[in-house]
């Protein structure tokens, strides 16, 4: 069994090759990993949720 030599980046480096990606990526520790495509159901998610923790966050803070 080989190991597989994970290819580490600087942040300048990282930064070069999202400018030019055609698709996102996370860099994390000189790792750089694929993200996954988002949906309109998964904003629409995001952005429900987000409201109910704002109204949630608004009643504490008034009471």
């Amino acid at each position: 069994m080989t190991a597989v030599a994970i290819k580490m980046y600087t942040e300048q480096e990282y930064l070069e090759l999202e400018r030019e990606a055609e698709y996102k990526s996370e860099y994390y520790r000189g790792e750089v990993f694929a993200m996954s495509g988002v949906s309109r159901n998964h904003n629409r998610i995001t952005e429900n949720l987000s409201g109910e923790i704002y109204i949630a966050l608004k009643l504490v803070t008034s009471a």
